[in-house]
């Protein structure tokens, strides 16, 4: 089968994973692809910027960037609660915020190759980049150390372009932090607190030396370390986002994750999913017949060998849809929202059937992964390159599929789990 696209394999193990353990492997580099996805971030902006104004925002599995609770709160969010269990990444995130502030790289991420504004200034950075969206706003990061101190830095925004004052909040003003913490009293007090970023609309009647005092009340994102399940959140929410989805939609706990949330009773009654489903689909495929190219990156990402092994797992970039035998049938379907849980939990078992559409050697099977962001927006990971692989498992040698398959009906049994 030829293709026009370089294809890439790594093998993976054959039972993967725990959720725990694959949330605690990535790496500070794992997530700057993920910033890095022009498809994947383009779509969650657009989908986001739809629903979050005035919101209630939970912001599950975060990450070292905050990228989906940074967009929501750009899109005018009221609050935002962050939840992230890898404590580098939340390190990595707090630290970033400080940065931003301060306009200087502060360790330990001297090694950051890049900030989230240089990423994608247009959609990650809290701080608008056009001159009147700048004027008289101000912002605060607070951050919540070991010991119990709390590490506080406000900026008030110049009247300038391409300029920022930074300067410690006075201690003998009333902290808009405790201002807030008292008239929001059940805000801001887990052990779970790491950091909170406050946005402080536009007020040109503050003073220079009391800017905040006064000032309405902010916007806010609090940034909180472990499981959202063994956390006390300050539920309802009206908005969760999540990029919870592994290259098997299930891989990463998001059913039992979201099943969670809905049981406690912390999402409202409307709320709003992001995404709103996503699911696997798999499909038969003919023998793979590698370029050189292909064979040489294989060898090198697969200890020497030149072919993928029969009985193994690969994940896969830029698959190509010409291997396929058969269109795509669904694995699993997963939907978020309030009357969903029933979706998401146990194990459901069914027989697909696919059509072969050409003479072809059966192979393995691929499976890839597709995300419902809302009714208008999604992300097709066979179609479309992003950072989510595809899954290849070939499942015959050469020996075993040497007769042709004419064009035919198979049947296959499916057993999908939500937890």
């Amino acid at each position: 089968v030829g293709n026009s696209r370089c294809m890439s394999f790594s093998a993976r193990s054959e039972l993967g994973r725990s959720c725990e353990e694959q949330n605690l492997h990535y790496s500070i580099e794992n997530h700057i692809e993920m910033a890095l996805d022009s498809v994947r971030v383009s779509a969650f902006d657009k989908a986001i910027k739809r629903v979050a104004n005035e919101s209630r925002v939970l912001d599950v599995g975060s990450g070292a960037f905050c990228i989906l609770g940074r967009m929501a709160l750009k899109a005018g969010a009221a609050i935002v609660h962050a939840v992230e269990q890898n404590e580098e990444a939340v390190q990595h995130m707090i630290e970033l915020f400080k940065m931003e502030m301060a306009d200087v790289v502060l360790a330990p991420l001297e090694y950051l190759r890049m900030t989230c504004a240089a990423l994608c200034p247009d959609r990650m950075q809290l701080i608008m980049a056009e001159p009147q969206d700048l004027a008289g706003r101000g912002w605060e990061v607070h951050t919540e150390t070991s010991d119990g101190v709390d590490c506080s830095k406000s900026s008030q925004a110049p009247a300038g372009p391409g300029m920022r004052m930074v300067a410690h909040v006075e201690s003998g003003l009333v902290s808009p932090r405790r201002r807030l913490c008292e008239e929001r009293p059940d805000s801001l007090e887990h052990s779970s607190l790491c950091c909170t970023v406050l946005l402080w609309p536009p007020d040109e009647s503050c003073s220079k030396t009391a800017e905040f005092a006064h000032s309405p009340l902010p916007t806010s994102l609090e940034v909180h370390r472990g499981l959202s399940s063994d956390l006390p959140l300050e539920g309802p929410y009206d908005l969760v986002v999540h990029e919870l989805l592994g290259h098997v939609a299930s891989a990463e706990g998001v059913a039992t994750t979201i099943a969670d949330l809905l049981d406690r009773g912390l999402c409202s009654h409307e709320c709003i999913f992001v995404p709103a489903a996503a699911g696997t689909f798999f499909a038969p495929t003919a023998v793979l017949e590698l370029s050189k190219l292909e064979s040489a990156l294989h060898s090198l990402h697969n200890g020497g060998e030149s072919t993928p092994r029969p009985q193994t797992k690969y994940n896969v970039l830029r698959f190509d849809p010409a291997v396929l035998i058969a269109a795509p049938q669904c694995f699993e379907w997963l939907e978020f929202g309030p009357g969903k849980t029933s979706n998401l939990r146990g194990c459901r078992r069914r027989s697909v059937e696919f059509v072969t559409s050409r003479d072809a050697h059966f192979d393995g099977l691929h499976l890839h992964l597709h995300v419902q962001l809302d009714s208008e927006v999604f992300i097709d990971c066979l179609q479309s390159e992003t950072s989510w692989s595809t899954t290849y498992i070939r499942l015959l040698d050469q020996c075993q599929s040497h007769e042709r398959c004419s064009p035919r009906v198979y049947s296959r049994g499916v057993a999908s789990r939500g937890e």
